[in-house]
Formats: C-alpha cells, sequence, structure tokens
C-alpha cells in the first residue's frame, strides 16, 4: 500500500489531504487499485467539508470525476481515520510495460462550497508478463556413429497459457541448424533429423537445444530444453568367416587403462585424409 499526504489549503496553506492507494486481484488481464481519501479534521471548520478521490483516465479506466462525501476526517484526538472516502477502479493491464494510473485526493469547504486543496499521486499497475509453457524433445538415439542421423521429436506444452505458438527451432553448438513451420496450432509436435558428427567431434556429446517459440503480442518468448546425443568413436568394418561385413568400434586404452575412442584414417593418392568405414 501506498501513502500520500498533502493538498495544501488556500486559506490556511496547511496540510489537508491524506491518500492510500493499494493494488489488489493482479490477474492476466487487470488489477484493482483502491483508494481512500481522508482530510485533517483540525482544518476543518463548523461547516463541515466535502472529500473527493478520484483517478485518471489510463487504459480505459472509470470513475474520472471520482467520488464525494461528507465529513470524512480524521479524528482529532486519536489520529485514526473517522470513515475515509473509498474508491475502487479496475484498470486493464497492459503487455509491453508497467502503467502508471494518476489518482488524485482534493478538499473543499461544503458551506461555502469553494476549493481548498488537491493532492495528486500515482499508481503503478504491473505489465502482464508472457504465460509460462514448456516444450520437450526426444531422441531415437542416444549415440550415433560419425554421419548417422539421430530422430528428434519436438513437443510444444503450455497449458492453460494464452500466448500463440509459432515455430520450433533446434540449436547445435550455438547454431541454429533446423527450424519448424510456423504453425499456431497449441500442444503440437514436429520431428527433424540431424547428423550429430555434423556438429561436435568423433568421441564426445553433442547438447542439441530445442526451442518452442511462442507470440505474445508482439514479443517472442521461449521455452528451451536439451537432449545429449554421444557421437562415438572411429569405426572399421570386418567380415567374419562366412564373408558376412561386422561393423564394430574400435577402441585403445592408455597407460591408465582408460579406453579412449580412436578415428581410423587413409589417405587417398592426392594425399588428402579419409575417414575408415
Amino acid at each position: 500500500m501506498a501513502h500520500w499526504e498533502g493538498g495544501v489549503c488556500q486559506l490556511t496553506g496547511r496540510t489537508v489531504c491524506s491518500l492510500d492507494a493499494t493494488v489488489t486481484n493482479v490477474n492476466d488481464m487487470q488489477a484493482t487499485v483502491s483508494l481512500t481519501g481522508y482530510s485533517w479534521s483540525d482544518i476543518v471548520d463548523a461547516w463541515g467539508f466535502d472529500l473527493w478521490v478520484g483517478n485518471g483516465t489510463v487504459l480505459g479506466a472509470s470513475g474520472i470525476n471520482g467520488e464525494s462525501k461528507t465529513h470524512p476526517r480524521w479524528s482529532t484526538t486519536t489520529k485514526v481515520p473517522s470513515g475515509g472516502l473509498r474508491r475502487t477502479v479496475t484498470v486493464p493491464r497492459a503487455w509491453g510495460e508497467d502503467t502508471t494510473l494518476a489518482v488524485w485526493c482534493r478538499y473543499s469547504d461544503s458551506n461555502p462550497v469553494k476549493y481548498h486543496g488537491r493532492l495528486d499521486a500515482s499508481v503503478t499497475i504491473p505489465r502482464m508478463t508472457s504465460p509460462v509453457h514448456a516444450v520437450s524433445a526426444v531422441a531415437d538415439k542416444a549415440a550415433v556413429l560419425p554421419g548417422e542421423p539421430v530422430s528428434l521429436t519436438v513437443t510444444d506444452s503450455n497449458g492453460a497459457s494464452k500466448a500463440q505458438m509459432d515455430h520450433f527451432e533446434i540449436w547445435c553448438g550455438g547454431r541454429l541448424v533446423a527450424k519448424g513451420a510456423t504453425d499456431h496450432t497449441n500442444n503440437r509436435s514436429e520431428t527433424f533429423s540431424i547428423v550429430p558428427s555434423d556438429y561436435a567431434p568423433v568421441g564426445s556429446d553433442l547438447d542439441i537445444t530445442v526451442k518452442s517459440v511462442h507470440e505474445w503480442y508482439g514479443t517472442y518468448p521461449e521455452a528451451c530444453a536439451t537432449v545429449t546425443v554421444k557421437v562415438l568413436g572411429g569405426v572399421v568394418t570386418v567380415y567374419d568367416p562366412t564373408g558376412t561385413k561386422r561393423t564394430g568400434l574400435v577402441t585403445a586404452y592408455d597407460s591408465t587403462g582408460a579406453a579412449r575412442p580412436v578415428v581410423l584414417t587413409a589417405y587417398d593418392a592426392s594425399g588428402n585424409a579419409r575417414a575408415v568405414r
């Protein structure tokens, strides 16, 4: 809750107004602003006074003329509110930026009617944030040989989100390697095929980042997930006694006994290196 004091009286030069403002009931689309205005009773003469509490015209907020009530004053003995004027307005939330709502409290003699003082303040309504959504991905293989493709099935999940699905993206090593079709169907899946060895050295792991991109009032929030696929070490093709081709991994061991993947390389007549399979 915010609290202000001010509104100098034209007759006495003293403060005449007090205003409290509370922002509540903030949901996806709007918020409630509750205002309570008071005047200082030691300023009020025997004729009494009227107090107005109002708001500005921001994004269609209603009640720009405010409301008045006679004698919503502070107690002179206990210094606590005696009544007060309450006003509630509902304000739409904006998606791109916070909203500033102008609010005020003013005091006037009731007999004779004469404007005495006004306190101006402002209340901030937080912007709408893009709804939370999620993405998941499943690879059909946990490990592949050099040159072997992997199939990724990517699924968007936005639950009760109001954000509109736009497209999927596949990233490898910080590079965008595939972009799905623009399709505004929420909670959908799409399948991609990539060759992990095109983006990671033999014998290493490739972290594949998948993104589900949504559209939210001209912005494009992303949800991300990661799938790791291992690119296996070098392979060699051998034949068994029946002449059937067999493909197996070639592994060497270092002095500590740890396995190390081996890439077999041959050279053609021009001296260019060629991987052996």
